[in-house]
């Protein structure tokens, strides 16, 4: 291996762990949006009486996002070898592809 091809992998695994970081901050601060405009909302809207309720409501729906992603990040890699097996064959089911 050449110093430049080592200096370019060494580039390349940093871009992708700024990038990374930048993904996550960014989906932790469209989570935290996300659920305080809801949970405001459902305050406005008949929860307001309930904490737990006003909680819970935007709690599902961000939990049903998270296991959308989930599931498409098992379909965007189900090509790829697994040793034979599976983590779970219920996800297996449901995230592959057409």
């Amino acid at each position: 291996m050449t110093t430049t091809s080592h200096g370019s992998q060494a580039a390349e695994r940093y871009a992708l762990a700024v990038a990374g970081c930048v993904i996550i901050a960014l989906t932790a601060a469209g989570f935290w949006l996300s659920y305080a405009h809801l949970a405001e909302v459902a305050g406005r809207h008949g929860l307001g009486t309930s904490p737990a309720r006003q909680w819970a409501w935007p709690a599902t729906l961000d939990a049903f996002i998270v296991a959308g992603e989930v599931l498409m990040l098992r379909a965007s890699s189900a090509g790829r070898p697994t040793g034979g097996r599976s983590p779970s064959p219920l996800l297996d089911r449901w995230a592959r592809s057409p």
